[in-house]
């Protein structure tokens, strides 16, 4: 049986032998910018300065149907690009199990699975789901539509929660529950090895239901409930340093994960996943850097930048 650590993409779980230098170098770049990054949070905090200051928004214009359609539009999208799957591939190839694995079992993310073959189609196929349309989508359907809505709860509802808000700050509450489920959408057992075609197909086809879900989405909510660009995390003129906000977090976060995703390794069962509790922190970090900003793209590159991370340490691992 093979358990993956618990990242959102996670590197195989082989140990190496000989740790390549390039393996070295990147970690040896995580520690050190994440203790820098930490250091000018601390002193900031010394000099009483807000650490990520806090910008209001006007309420989310949609409201819980919104939700649940969008949701269901990515699980009908979904399924509809699974049944075009099992059309395409032959019964052979369309079969999950991998043909003479002898009942082996696996806890890898299907990228990791799918990295493992080494071919430039399947690394295409990786960094286009995991580095592209997942950030995007993740953080548009949790942060954007789920948060925004729960937050819009929450101001409807202060007077009622003013008691729990003592010792929950505002804001939080969304922020955890958002992060519980994000976390709980990446639990896995282990399950049979999959086909590398199978799992080609299975990934195209999530990619493809994300981009139309997000697409429709933001045209539903653009268009039926007059939502604006800045309602949808969204403000031109702060692009360029929403792209280096999202990275400064990354430098200080990514390492923090890995430390939780090696610690927890040891801990669980092998035939869990450990994915939940690393990526529920992660997405703890997410929710904040959204609700204090309101613009989800220092999200996004956060996010992209923990997947590149996780899937260039596996194909670093793979080639030694």
């Amino acid at each position: 049986m093979k358990k993956s650590p618990p990242l959102d993409i996670s590197p195989t779980d082989a140990p190496p032998v000989d740790v390549p230098p390039a393996l070295s170098a990147m970690v040896f770049f995580l520690l050190a910018s994440c203790l820098v990054v930490w250091a000018m949070i601390l002193e900031r905090l010394w000099r009483r300065q807000p650490v990520l200051p806090y910008e209001p928004r006007r309420q989310a214009p949609w409201r819980a149907g919104d939700v649940l359609l969008i949701l269901a539009l990515f699980v009908g999208s979904f399924l509809a690009s699974m049944g075009l799957v099992q059309l395409v591939l032959d019964p052979m190839a369309a079969a999950p199990v991998v043909a003479g694995a002898g009942g082996e079992t696996t806890t890898m993310h299907p990228v990791a699975q799918l990295l493992t073959e080494g071919r430039w189609w399947a690394v295409t196929v990786c960094v286009l789901s995991a580095v592209v349309v997942a950030p995007i989508f993740e953080e548009f359907l949790f942060r954007v539509v789920l948060l925004g809505w729960l937050e819009g709860i929450e101001i409807r509802h202060r007077a009622r929660l003013r008691s729990l808000h003592r010792v929950a700050p505002l804001g939080s509450i969304p922020i955890v529950l958002t992060a519980l489920v994000f976390a709980m959408m990446h639990f896995r057992t282990d399950q049979p090895a999959m086909s590398p075609r199978h799992l080609t197909f299975v990934l195209l086809g999530n990619a493809v239901a994300s981009l139309v879900t997000l697409f429709f989405g933001w045209m539903w909510l653009r268009l039926v409930r007059g939502a604006s660009a800045a309602d949808l995390g969204w403000q031109k003129a702060k692009l360029p340093g929403d792209v280096g906000l999202g990275l400064l977090v990354a430098l200080a976060v990514v390492a923090p994960v890995y430390a939780v995703q090696l610690v927890l390794y040891t801990l669980v069962p092998r035939y869990l996943a450990v994915d939940p509790v690393p990526l529920f922190l992660l997405a703890l970090v997410l929710g904040t850097l959204y609700y204090r900003t309101h613009r989800v793209l220092p999200a996004i590159m956060l996010h992209m930048a923990l997947n590149t991370t996780s899937l260039i340490l596996a194909w670093l691992m793979l080639v030694q």
